[in-house]
């Protein structure tokens, strides 16, 4: 066996060691509630931006972007995995969830 052979298969014969997490909040960490999301995607990364309906004006819904979360495209498949595997979850306990409309009438003022 060669000597590269031998070191790749020394890297592989290795088992696999998961380190222990522990999470901790910044002094900056914040929360926010996001009814929208709008997505940017280039070769190197991609772009989640959070925002919420905050007016509607002329029947033209108007969002206001809140927070830009920046991720590699790795981290976006695993992201994906998760909200895969929380959403089954949260069905399985809460139920089916409901769909998005595929129109709505707009309207600025809610009528009694």
């Amino acid at each position: 066996m060669k000597d590269k052979e031998k070191r790749q298969q020394k890297v592989t014969d290795k088992p696999t060691v998961v380190p222990q997490l522990e999470r901790i909040r910044s002094s900056h960490f914040i929360t926010v509630y996001s009814d929208d999301t709008a997505m940017a995607v280039n070769p190197l990364g991609m772009k989640l931006f959070f925002g919420n309906i905050a007016d509607v004006k002329e029947g033209k819904v108007v969002i206001e972007q809140e927070v830009c979360v920046c991720m590699s495209p790795e981290h976006a498949y695993n992201l994906q995995q998760l909200l895969e595997r929380q959403l089954e979850k949260y069905q399985k306990t809460f139920g089916p969830l409901r769909a998005m409309p595929e129109t709505v009438e707009v309207s600025s003022t809610i009528e009694d």
